[in-house]
């Protein structure tokens, strides 16, 4: 650690404040996603869960065996549930700031849904290198006090 730390030139106490300041804008801005997808009544199948297991198994070099374990280990499988959660909210929010919130046809969601999937970051992901959230206004608003 000490050898990280001199070559990125931060003391510890930096380096663990950034830190923490980071996570503590994960949460918030998961807990706001989820929030809104409560509000929204966003739910998801179990069939979009597989969907999810098997998108992110595909990007591996034994993508059969990894599919089925995860397939198989629940915490993975609750946690594919979320990020499914997460990208339907982000999606629906997309789909509220780009038009007048009303859904347009299964061309258009899906147009929505790659549009919410770019408009990820990396915080609200932590196996695999894909979606995350925006930062909502009231967040930004509260992170300038």
């Amino acid at each position: 650690m000490a050898q990280y730390l001199r070559l990125v030139g931060k003391e510890q106490e930096t380096f663990e404040q950034e830190l923490r300041e980071q996570a503590e804008t994960q949460v918030r801005r998961s807990l706001a996603l989820d929030a809104f997808a409560d509000a929204e009544k966003i739910g998801v199948e179990p069939q979009e869960v597989e969907d999810e297991v098997h998108k992110a198994a595909s990007g591996t070099e034994e993508a059969a065996a990894v599919e089925r374990l995860a397939l198989a280990n629940p915490s993975t499988m609750q946690r594919a549930q979320e990020v499914t959660r997460e990208r339907k909210a982000m999606t629906r929010l997309v789909e509220l700031a780009t038009t007048d919130g009303r859904s347009s046809g299964a061309k258009s969601s899906k147009r929505k849904e790659k549009t919410a999937e770019r408009a990820e970051t990396s915080d609200t992901e932590e196996s695999r290198a894909a979606p995350a959230v925006a930062t909502p206004v009231a967040e930004e608003e509260e992170a300038t006090s």
